[in-house]
């Protein structure tokens, strides 16, 4: 009976030869997949933690956007004489404070008038300040 190629005298393919080339292959099939899920679990471990980082930025950049729209309220509302005043939205509390900047010529008074806006859950303050008239005389 002719021998197979690649089999030495006295074994065929089916030998032992065979066996052991086969169990060599599977442990370098084993290790080749615990390569390949070790990459995958870090390149998973990374895509979440920039998911994460994205979703924070996001909620930070709409809560700034809320807080310059409360502060463009609280600037831009009727002129008030000076004192300090307060409120709450659901998601601000708001401080706005109106001090007399010093004598000023007449008919006309100008005020400092100052806007604070605090985010109740980050607690992240965001604030605004202008001078602006406070009153106008009658004119005689």
């Amino acid at each position: 009976m002719p021998r197979p190629i690649g089999a030495s005298k006295g074994e065929d393919r089916d030998g032992p030869a065979a066996d052991a080339g086969a169990e060599g292959e599977a442990g370098f099939a084993s290790v080749d997949a615990l390569v390949a899920l070790s990459i995958l679990a870090v390149t998973i471990t990374l895509a979440l933690g920039a998911a994460v980082s994205a979703r924070r930025v996001s909620a930070a950049g709409l809560e700034a956007t809320r807080a310059r729209a409360v502060l463009g309220g609280l600037m831009n509302g009727p002129v008030q004489p000076p004192g300090v005043y307060r409120g709450r939205t659901p998601d601000f509390s708001w401080r706005v404070e109106i001090s007399q900047t010093g004598p000023a010529p007449a008919p006309v008074e100008l005020c400092r008038r100052r806007a604070e806006v605090r985010a109740i859950r980050s607690n992240r303050r965001y604030s605004y300040e202008t001078r602006a008239v406070c009153r106008e005389e009658a004119s005689s």
